[in-house]
């Protein structure tokens, strides 16, 4: 049993395809994560080298030509070019949320869509639309992983405004308060990154400073 991650099956400099390990047919790969990296078969023009590049997917099963792939995933895809079950066939068992909360493994989920609306002044409009073309004007020449690494920080950015989590602060507490009346819990805050994360922690902490504790259990 080996475990590896696939950015081990990155080609070397001037190699055009990854080499075969072995070309045995009892070799086993179990992808976890399955709807990440498991794509990118389709050539990619790199305009600075001229090159045609492959995803690290391509370069795993040239290394592990006769391998059979099973995979993991709780979110399967399907899109243009990446499809889990296009890639690793059909299921062969699903395990779902209402099966794990027949089984008492989880407890219900409810989904309530809240909205909180992301303000930009109008005068500024026309200057940020520059200002992301620009971003992206050259976005073929980028690597993949850099493009990936700009767009979420734009995006991060914005969703991670100031007046933004004032809005999601003051949204939270109040649907928390009054939930809380007719059923006690606990609440779990997910979001964007750990930034944003402390920075919506300190606007929840001045709506309700008593909710504030240095020990972990209180608070």
């Amino acid at each position: 049993i080996i475990f590896t991650t696939i950015q081990k099956f990155a080609t070397e400099d001037g190699e055009e395809k990854f080499p075969a390990l072995t070309e045995r047919r009892n070799v086993v790969v179990i992808c976890d994560e399955a709807h990440r990296t498991q794509y990118g078969f389709k050539g990619r023009l790199d305009t600075k080298t001229g090159e045609i590049k492959y995803g690290l997917a391509k370069a795993l099963r040239d290394a592990l030509p006769e391998a059979t792939f099973i995979a993991f995933t709780g979110t399967p895809i399907s899109q243009d070019d990446r499809d889990t079950q296009a890639v690793f066939g059909h299921y062969v068992s699903i395990y779902d949320i209402k099966q794990a909360v027949e089984d008492g493994a989880t407890v219900p989920i409810y989904y309530e869509s809240r909205l909180a609306k992301l303000a930009l002044k109008e005068p500024l409009l026309p200057q940020v639309d520059e200002q992301v073309d620009d971003l992206f004007s050259d976005e073929d020449d980028i690597p993949a992983a850099e493009r990936a690494k700009s767009r979420w920080a734009a995006l991060e950015a914005l969703v991670g405004a100031e007046p933004r989590l004032k809005q999601v602060a003051a949204d939270l507490v109040a649907h928390f308060e009054q939930r809380s009346r007719t059923q006690p819990g606990k609440a779990m805050v997910v979001a964007m990154s750990r930034d944003i994360c402390a920075r919506l922690y300190q606007e929840i902490i001045i709506l309700r400073p008593d909710w504030q504790n240095n020990e972990h259990m209180e608070g």
